[in-house]
Parts: structure tokens; C-alpha cells; sequence
């Protein structure tokens, strides 16, 4: 379907009775997606800190605090709140998917976070090894699953800890699930490839704080976290240095029908926070039809955007076509409604009432019968006087 844009019908006998029409195109390179992506970022950091927060402050991009916001189609959907949060992917699609203004423009979000371990756990021993002669027991992952800012004020959502009878993957992740149950966290974890992978619910940031427990570590132990979590490595711990932080920001595709901007502060930056994949100010990528690849999973899931935006563009063409005709068929309705009563006004002006006629005519028929029939009586009445002079 080519472009039908600006075109005006004009209907009725006064100036300015027109109808506009602009119904957009249909062609593979006019329809699909204006996309942006938060591709999340992650952080890693060891501190004798035991507050989240303060450990973070120099690095405020992983938090939304004074000042910080994000804007879509100039439509705030994040700042802050007056409490110190974590960036969370799935609060920003909640907020934008919530707004009906965005989504009566067609714009929506879609959250995400998988964590899938660098290395294969097998054992507590392979966990952890000494620099010098220090040892530890137990490893404790204390896990905070969403927006929460995690101070000392902050309970986390669930811990769970590493010893020696952790002696597998599968019994890792019984233990994660069995905590996260219990606490009603939503992050589940699972088996794959061998090695642990996290996914949380409905996209929620994940961050782990991270305690030793052992002897004589003044000259520190290596803790390998990258067994457990993505992008974590190797881990040094000293008499100095006992708490490991960890963050991972879930992914968020926003997505709309018509280009909008992006515009944020304070919570994206280089491989920090959201980490979007356009600078602040800019316009969302337009993606067509033709921009469909499903070679990979990434590319899979962004063609099921681009196909799903595509589709809603069509409705929308339809809506109009549709409201075209609808005024089409309104303004043919009064024109005729109009033509009706004016054949009728000209039937009025025009043509005989013979109801009407008639009655008068047989009035008139009457009185001129009933006149003759007085004369025929009254010329009668000097015959009969003549008659009775004879």
C-alpha cells in the first residue's frame, strides 16, 4: 500500500466542507519498531564495608538517588523517590508499561535478567584457595533481589552458604532455590551446561554481598565467584578486604510504534547501571521489517518487537482507513438526509395536493349545483303567478 498522505475530499456547496486524509504506508521498509535497549551492566567490588550504599556512593550511576530520572517521549518513568535504590530494569518497564499516555502512543518495555556462571562448580575445595596459609570454612552469599538499596538497614532477601557439603552444581542450586523459596524472592536458578543460572522473575536487578569465614586469612584467600555468577572471576579476600559486592542489572527493551527520545541522568553510563545503548537526548532506532534476523536468540527476541510493533502499525493504519470511511459514510448520510428534504420542500412548492384539490372541487361542484337549483326555483315562481292571473 503506497503512501496516502495529505489528501483532502471536499463534500457539500459551502467552502471548506473538506475531509483530511493521511493514512501512512504499509511496505516492509515503512513498518516494525523504534527500539532502545538497557543492556545492563555489572559490578564487582571488595570492601570491609558492610553497607551497600556507601560502597556504591562513588559510583552513583548504579543507583537512583537525587536528581536522576528517565524520560520516554518526554514522559518522566523513573527519579527518585526519596530513597536510594538500586537501578532496576523491571521497575522501569513497570512504569513505563503502566503509564497509559505511553501506551497510548504505542510504547512498552520488556524486562529481563539471566546470570549464567563463567565456570563449572564441583566442589567446596575447588571453590576457594589459599594465598599463603590461610583457609575458609564457609562461603555466605547474602542475596538482594530487586530496587532495594542494600544498607545496613536493609534486610536481604534470602543467604545462602558454601561449605563442604555443597559437593555439586545440582546440590548449589537446590540450595539457592529452596532459600529464595522461603523468602518469596523472585529469582529462581537452574542447571545449565553444568554450571549455575540465575533468572529473576520479571527482570529484577540481582546483587549479592559476599563473607568468608575461615583462620589465618591475613594473607587472603581467592574465592572463584565466577562459578556462581556471571562476570565475577576471582575474588581476592584478606584480613583487609572480607566483603565481595556484586551487582547485575537485568536488561529492558523499550519499544514503540512511532520514534520518540530517550533522555536520563545519573543512572547510565559505560558498562554502568542501565548501560542504554543510545546517549541521553537521542532518538530511538527505527528497525523495519527487513531488519528481522533470528540467527541468534538476541536477534530472535528484538524480531518478535519488531514484528509485534509492525503488526500494531497495521491496526493502526486500519483504525484510520476505517475512520475515513466512517466519516465517509456520515458525511453521505447528511448529504442524503439533506437531498431528501429538499426534493420534499420542492414537492411542497411544486406539485398538487389532489386530496386537497378535490375536496375543493367537490365543495365548489356542490355550492354551483346547489345556485342553478335556486335559479331553476326562482324563475318557477312568475310562471305561477302568471297562471293564477289567467
Amino acid at each position: 500500500m503506497e503512501p496516502f498522505a495529505d489528501r483532502v475530499i471536499h463534500y457539500g456547496a459551502r467552502q471548506d466542507q473538506t475531509l483530511e486524509i493521511d493514512i501512512n504506508s504499509l511496505l516492509p521498509n515503512h513498518i516494525g519498531a523504534y527500539l532502545t535497549k538497557g543492556q545492563g551492566a555489572r559490578y564487582i567490588n571488595i570492601t570491609t564495608s558492610t553497607n551497600f550504599g556507601a560502597l556504591l556512593s562513588t559510583s552513583s550511576q548504579w543507583l537512583v538517588d537525587s536528581g536522576d530520572y528517565i524520560d520516554v517521549a518526554g514522559i518522566r518513568v523513573l527519579s527518585y523517590d526519596g530513597t536510594q535504590r538500586f537501578v532496576d530494569a523491571r521497575t522501569l518497564a513497570q512504569n513505563i508499561n503502566n503509564n497509559k499516555d505511553l501506551q497510548a502512543v504505542g510504547i512498552e518495555a520488556f524486562a529481563k535478567n539471566t546470570n549464567h556462571a563463567d565456570a563449572v562448580y564441583t566442589n567446596f575445595a575447588n571453590f576457594w584457595s589459599p594465598i599463603g596459609a590461610g583457609s575458609i570454612t564457609a562461603a555466605t552469599l547474602y542475596f538482594y533481589v530487586g530496587n532495594v538499596i542494600a544498607s545496613t538497614s536493609t534486610s536481604f532477601n534470602f543467604s545462602v552458604t558454601i561449605d563442604n557439603s555443597v559437593t555439586s552444581v545440582q546440590q548449589l542450586v537446590e540450595r539457592i532455590n529452596t532459600a529464595a523459596s522461603g523468602a518469596s524472592a523472585p529469582i529462581s536458578a537452574k542447571v545449565v551446561n553444568n554450571r549455575v543460572f540465575l533468572e529473576t522473575n520479571n527482570g529484577e536487578t540481582i546483587a549479592v554481598q559476599v563473607a568468608v569465614a575461615g583462620a589465618n586469612i591475613s594473607n587472603g584467600v581467592t574465592v572463584r565467584l565466577g562459578q556462581i555468577l556471571e562476570g565475577a572471576g576471582n575474588v581476592n579476600f584478606t584480613a583487609t578486604t572480607v566483603y565481595a559486592y556484586y551487582i547485575d542489572v537485568g536488561t529492558v527493551d523499550i519499544a514503540g510504534v512511532e520514534t520518540y527520545k530517550i533522555e536520563y541522568s545519573g543512572v547510565s553510563g559505560t558498562n554502568a547501571g542501565f548501560n542504554f545503548n543510545l546517549s541521553t537526548g537521542a532518538n530511538a532506532n527505527a528497525r523495519n521489517l527487513y531488519a528481522v534476523n533470528v540467527l541468534t536468540n538476541q536477534q530472535a527476541e528484538e524480531s518478535m518487537l519488531i514484528v509485534k510493533k509492525a503488526l500494531q502499525r497495521v491496526d493502526i493504519v486500519r483504525a484510520q482507513i476505517g475512520a475515513v470511511m466512517n466519516n465517509l459514510q456520515s458525511i453521505y448520510d447528511s448529504q442524503k438526509v439533506a437531498l431528501d428534504n429538499t426534493r420534499e420542500a420542492e414537492n411542497v412548492i411544486r406539485n398538487t395536493d389532489y386530496a386537497e384539490e378535490m375536496s375543493n372541487f367537490t365543495k365548489l361542484q356542490i355550492k354551483m349545483q346547489s345556485s342553478m337549483a335556486m335559479l331553476a326555483q326562482a324563475n318557477q315562481l312568475p310562471q305561477l303567478v302568471l297562471q293564477l292571473l289567467r
